[in-house]
């Protein structure tokens, strides 16, 4: 009972001075693990040269506009046209998702190491967040 008495003790005094002096602090993300342009970017890769011909480059968006308005630009960093399709998804601050009845897949083409901009403006006041969702445009021959 003694060396359980004993070994107690020593346990509780090691913790005690263990944690005497040291704040606690909260974990920092680290900020290379998200990357907030790619956070707002979805690709349904339907080809895995996807990512290659519709890179996103920037996004800008207009705070004082009402509803919310962004610009999306892209680049296609080969050489060859290429042919897609993409939507905007729109969430309010609660990141619930704001229906849009007018969210359609728009078709685009860019050209090779062309760069392009593509906008949009949210469905109602409510839009504070976005996401540039893409995917290829196989047309139909």
């Amino acid at each position: 009972m003694n060396a359980t008495l004993l070994a107690t003790s020593a346990l509780a005094l090691l913790l005690t001075l263990g944690c005497s002096g040291n704040s606690v602090r909260e974990a920092q993300s680290d900020p290379r693990m998200s990357d907030p342009l790619l956070d707002r970017f979805i690709v349904y890769d339907t080809n895995s040269t996807l990512a290659e011909h519709v890179h996103l480059e920037r996004v800008v968006r207009d705070p004082s506009s009402n509803p919310l308005q962004v610009q999306f630009d892209v680049v296609n960093n080969s050489g060859s046209e290429f042919d897609f399709m993409y939507k905007v998804r729109w969430f309010d601050k609660n990141a619930i998702q704001i229906p849009d009845q007018n969210e359609v897949w728009r078709k685009k083409t860019i050209g090779g190491s062309e760069r392009l901009s593509l906008t949009a403006t949210g469905p109602s006041p409510r839009a504070a967040d976005y996401r540039l969702v893409v995917k290829e445009w196989e047309r139909v021959k």
